[in-house]
């Protein structure tokens, strides 16, 4: 990546998505994406185990967003 910090986070917006950064309160989504197992089976890493553990993932994918070192967008339904 090229070392962009996004300074305020952009948020972008179509008629039927939402995609903007990660919130604490995205825990419950996050830990149920990765806690699945079916999905886990396809990706290189343990899986969630507790609400603690998806939002740990949340606060590590903001730091490396505010270093400028990776980008994550959660997408919603606007």
């Amino acid at each position: 990546m090229s070392n962009r910090t996004f300074d305020p986070f952009p948020l972008l917006t179509t008629q039927r998505l939402t995609l903007r950064q990660l919130r604490i309160d995205d825990d419950t989504a996050i830990f149920t994406l990765r806690a699945d197992e079916e999905v886990g089976k396809y990706l290189n890493r343990q899986p969630a185990t507790t609400i603690h553990d998806a939002r740990n993932f949340i606060s590590r994918i903001n730091e490396n967003a505010a270093k400028g070192n990776a980008v994550h967008w959660a997408i919603t339904l606007t």
